[in-house]
């Protein structure tokens, strides 16, 4: 959810009255429809953030927690993450707490998929800049496009 002011109006009760009532007048939701909301995944997308070592490292960070929570992580990535040594402190460290989180769960290690795309934008002058996308915990209905 998006909170577009930084301190919330009050709203008056008597909007949540109505609310209450118009929610319990309506019929239930069907098996089917629950089930799809129950299934529903946060995706959590991170670009450019491979090039300082210490952002690599935070990132390996938030990549597991989003995990632990059950997210579709996808994290891209062009040759800038690889100058300074980026990507590889990200992995290592990807791989560290994986590792842990896989031994403290009892859980097998999940599988990380790389794709390759190729971004364009005349604007910044890209006429055709290679990009690695790493897919972590997608849903089973995205994995065949993936590959």
């Amino acid at each position: 959810h998006r909170q577009l002011l930084s301190t919330p109006l009050p709203i008056p009760a008597s909007f949540w009255k109505k609310q209450m009532k118009d929610n319990t007048s309506k019929p239930s939701a069907t098996a089917e429809i629950q089930q799809q909301c129950q299934q529903r995944q946060s995706i959590v997308i991170a670009t450019a953030m491979l090039y300082e070592l210490d952002l690599a490292k935070a990132l390996a960070s938030r990549v597991v927690e989003a995990y632990r929570l059950g997210a579709w992580i996808i994290i891209g990535d062009d040759d800038t993450g690889e100058r300074d040594g980026g990507r590889d402190l990200f992995l290592t460290e990807l791989d560290r707490l994986m590792m842990e989180l896989s031994n403290a769960c009892g859980d097998d290690m999940p599988q990380i998929l790389w794709t390759t795309s190729v971004v364009k934008n005349q604007k910044l002058g890209w006429m055709g800049k290679s990009v690695k996308l790493l897919h972590l915990n997608p849903p089973p209905s995205a994995i065949d496009s993936l590959l």
